[in-house]
C-alpha cells in the first residue's frame, strides 16, 4: 500500500478536500485503488444522493478490505467509519478486555487509520450468560494498549462505554494522559443506575489534558478521590462537563471545591452528584455554591436535569435570579418541582427547561 507521510501530515493540519485530493492523485499514479475511493468520497460530499457513485465507492471497499484492514477485516466486534479514503472513527465492542488491546494494536498498525480521529471501546454481552458474570469486565487492558502503542496524533474523541446493565472497571487512566495530548472529546459510562449501584475500580489520576474540550462521566462506580482529580484536572481549554453519578460519599466542600476550581473557558455544565438516588441535602448545598459562585455567571447552559431538585433549591433561584438570567438553557427536567414553581422560575429565568415523560411542561 502506497503511503506518503508528507501529504498525510498536510491532511492532518488543513483536513481540506484539495489536500485530499492531490493525495488521491498521488495514489493513482501509482495505481494504488486508494486513490480511487479518496475520489469518490469526495464527490459523494458534494453529491450524497448519487447512486452510481455510492455503488462504486462500496464495491472499492468490500474488493479491497482484506488489503486496507488486515485480520481486522470483516471481523465481529470491529466497526468502521471511513472519511475521504481513511478510517475515520472505529469501535471495538468485545466481551473481554484483553481483545480490546489485540484489536487497539492492529489498529495502530494500519496505514489506512493513520487520521483516525474518533475511537470507541465497548462490550457485547456473551451468549454464556454464566460465563459474563464470572468476568471482571475492565478497560485496564485498552488505556495500558493506548499507552503503550500512542495514540494517532489526529485522535480527537475517545469513548468508554460499556452499553448494557453490568458495569465494567475503567480501571486507572495515569498511563493514558501523556499520549492524549491532542484529546478534545472524553467520554466515560459505566452505567447502573438507580437499579444496581456497582463498584468498579475507577481512578481517573493527575488529570492532564491541555486539548480537552468536553468530559463526560457517567458511572455508579465515582468516588471522592474521583471527584479529587476533577478538582486537580489540568484542563486550560474545557469548555463541556458532564457528571452524572449515584453512590458518591462526600462533603458539600468537596463539591464546592470542584465548583470553584473549573476553568474560566467552562460554558456547559450538567452536573447530578446524586443521580437515581435521593441526597437532597448535598443537591441543596450544590444549588447553594452555584448561586454564590462566578462559574455560574460564565456559563451558557446549566443542566440539573434528572436530579433530586426540589422547589427549595428553586427558593435559592427565585430569592436571587440575576446569576442565572443570562443562561440560555436552565435544565431542570425530571426533577421533584411542581408546575407552579416552574412557571415563577419562568418569570425570572425565561430559558428553563422542564419535561417530565418527554413532554415538555410550557408557560
Amino acid at each position: 500500500m502506497a503511503r506518503n507521510l508528507e501529504l498525510e501530515d498536510q491532511i492532518g493540519q488543513s483536513g481540506d478536500a484539495a489536500t485530499y485530493l492531490v493525495y488521491a492523485d498521488w495514489l493513482i499514479e501509482r495505481e494504488d485503488p486508494r486513490g480511487e475511493l479518496i475520489a469518490l468520497e469526495v464527490a459523494l460530499e458534494q453529491d450524497p444522493r448519487n447512486v452510481p457513485l455510492a455503488a462504486a465507492r462500496d464495491a472499492l471497499l468490500e474488493r479491497h478490505s482484506l488489503e486496507w484492514l488486515g485480520e481486522l477485516a470483516g471481523r465481529p466486534g470491529v466497526r468502521w467509519t471511513w472519511k475521504r479514503g481513511f478510517v475515520d472513527a472505529a469501535t471495538i465492542v468485545t466481551t473481554t478486555g484483553t481483545t480490546h488491546a489485540a484489536m487497539y494494536e492492529a489498529i495502530r498498525g494500519l496505514p489506512t487509520a493513520s487520521l483516525l480521529r474518533e475511537l470507541t471501546f465497548g462490550f457485547i454481552d456473551s451468549d454464556q450468560p454464566e460465563i459474563e458474570e464470572r468476568r471482571t469486565r475492565s478497560w485496564q487492558s485498552a488505556t495500558d494498549a493506548l499507552a503503550r502503542h500512542g495514540m494517532a496524533r489526529s485522535l480527537r474523541r475517545l469513548v468508554y462505554d460499556d452499553g448494557r446493565e453490568r458495569a465494567a472497571e475503567l480501571g486507572t487512566l495515569a498511563g493514558l494522559y501523556p499520549q492524549a495530548t491532542s484529546l478534545e472529546s472524553f467520554e466515560i459510562t459505566t452505567k447502573t443506575w438507580a437499579r444496581r449501584c456497582a463498584l468498579g475500580s475507577m481512578d481517573l489520576g493527575a488529570i492532564v489534558l491541555p486539548a480537552l474540550r468536553e468530559l463526560k462521566v457517567r458511572s455508579s462506580a465515582f468516588r471522592l478521590e474521583n471527584l479529587e482529580s476533577l478538582t486537580a484536572a489540568l484542563w486550560p481549554r474545557l469548555e463541556r462537563l458532564t457528571l452524572r453519578f449515584s453512590g458518591l460519599d462526600c462533603e458539600p466542600r468537596d463539591l464546592i471545591s470542584l465548583i470553584d476550581a473549573l476553568p474560566p473557558t467552562l460554558r456547559h455544565l450538567s452536573i447530578n452528584p446524586g443521580y437515581g438516588v435521593s441526597d437532597p441535602v448535598l443537591f441543596h448545598e450544590l444549588v447553594l455554591a452555584l448561586a454564590r459562585s462566578r462559574l455560574v455567571r460564565q456559563l451558557a447552559t446549566l443542566d440539573l436535569s434528572y436530579s433530586c431538585f426540589s422547589d427549595d433549591d428553586a427558593a435559592i433561584i427565585l430569592e436571587n435570579p440575576d446569576p442565572f438570567r443570562h443562561l440560555e438553557v436552565l435544565d431542570l427536567s425530571e426533577t421533584n418541582l411542581n408546575l407552579g414553581t416552574v412557571r415563577r422560575l419562568r418569570a425570572e429565568v425565561d430559558r428553563v427547561v422542564a419535561r417530565w415523560g418527554g413532554v415538555i411542561e410550557r408557560p
